[in-house]
């Protein structure tokens, strides 16, 4: 009976020493968890133009194009690189593809012309800028004809180098770290109005382009 009580003693201690290990591996454990910070969502739909891409950029490409609708119609496409001169200033250099059509009495007559330009463009603040430009074009002047005995058409041309010189003044909107929008207002110098010889368009001269 004694050997009995004795037994039943010592399992009735180991038991109870085991639930105190098992309670304190539960307590331990409870300890280590941490809680993870909760971590902000950088995912948006709206995407934020960095205060950097509204900077003068040191190299910059872009195409710019002079649309006019109606009689004469015109489309005029300009490539151009630049590179930052200073620390408000760029220059550059681009050509200029332009394709007319005029309609007289019916008849329409198209031309194509071409030439090169260099530029500077003024920064006083990180949107606007003053544009000064001289563009040579080399000009098709086209004239067309009826026969009045078969009705058929004739077509003349012959071409006419000029120097035009433009000023005026741009905006420049970036639509994210790489591209730019860019609106300007040009007058130029040596131009009078459209139609007349050696002209593709009269004042002022409204460009639109994109930048990167």
């Amino acid at each position: 009976m004694v050997l009995l009580l004795a037994l039943s003693s010592l399992s009735y201690g180991q038991f109870v020493e085991k639930k105190k290990a098992d309670s304190t591996k539960v307590d331990s454990a409870k300890k280590v968890v941490k809680k993870e910070p909760v971590k902000p969502v950088t995912n948006s739909i709206v995407k934020v133009v960095k205060e950097e891409a509204y900077d003068i950029p040191k190299r910059q490409f872009g195409v710019q194009i002079v649309p006019q609708l109606g009689n004469p119609l015109l489309l005029e496409v300009s490539p151009f690189v630049a590179i930052k001169l200073g620390k408000k200033t760029l220059g550059g250099l681009g050509l200029t593809y332009a394709f007319s059509q005029v309609s007289v009495n019916g008849v329409s007559t198209n031309a194509s012309h071409f030439g090169a330009r260099t530029f500077i463009q003024f920064y006083p603040t990180k949107y606007f800028f003053a544009h000064g430009e001289i563009e040579g074009m080399s000009l098709e002047n086209t004239t067309s004809t009826i026969d009045p005995n078969t009705g058929l058409a004739t077509s003349t041309s012959n071409r006419e180098t000029i120097l035009n010189l433009l000023v005026g003044a741009g905006l420049r909107y970036p639509i994210s770290s790489k591209f730019a929008l860019q609106a300007m207002v040009l007058y130029d110098m040596n131009r009078r109005t459209a139609g007349a010889a050696g002209e593709l368009h009269s004042n002022p001269v409204f460009r639109i382009g994109l930048t990167f």
